[in-house]
Order: C-alpha cells, then structure tokens, then sequence
C-alpha cells in the first residue's frame, strides 16, 4: 500500500479503512485507533488511556494499571518490585493459592 501526503492545508476530517497490512517507517499520529485486532511488531507508546477488554504482550510497562483481573497462561504471576493496592472506600482485597514473599505487610503491621 502507498499512501501520499497531501498538500499542506488539505487534510480533511473523516475515517480511513484499511483492509490489509500498513508499514510506516517513521512516526503515526493519530487522535484514536478502533480495531478488532492491532498487532504491533516494535513498539507501542500511547499517551492518553489505553482501553481494551483483554492486552497480550511479552512484556509491558504501566504507570498506573486499573483492571478486576490479572492473569497469566503458566498460572504464576511474578510481581517485581512493591505491589501497593490502594481503593477509595472499600478495603484492598488480595485473594491467592499460595503467596511466596520476603515480606508482607498489612494494615502496616509486618504479617511474615
């Protein structure tokens, strides 16, 4: 697929549909993507809100991450670094099968 700029003040509002493969070499801007399916093969950088009923990724860096779940294919989920849950209102709930830690601390009490 080719794709040509415009001439400088031509731009006009609308969708674009693309049925198929897009490459671009450089940069993408864009206000919002809707997709069935967006398989980014790089990098991904989104500086609003990411919203989507379920993100498959190898690895993934999040300032703040709300979801009702967490989960993993192997069954573990390693958490590195200080997991602090915080709600407004309602006590943090953490339910597990097992838990291995070097430290534990709840209700700022050391529990292990």
């Amino acid at each position: 697929m080719l794709l040509s700029p415009a001439p400088a003040g031509a731009f006009k509002k609308g969708n674009v549909t693309i049925n198929g493969d897009l490459r671009v070499i450089g940069g993408l801007s864009v206000n919002r993507i809707a997709s069935s399916s967006l398989s980014v093969n790089g990098s991904i950088t989104v500086s609003g809100a990411l919203r989507t009923g379920f993100v498959k990724a190898q690895a993934a860096k999040f300032s703040v991450l709300e979801t009702t779940s967490l989960s993993s294919p192997s069954g573990s989920l390693q958490v590195t670094g200080d997991l602090n849950m915080q709600t407004s209102g309602a006590a943090s709930f953490l339910e597990v099968g097992s838990l291995h830690t070097e430290r534990l601390i709840q209700h700022r009490r050391r529990q292990v």
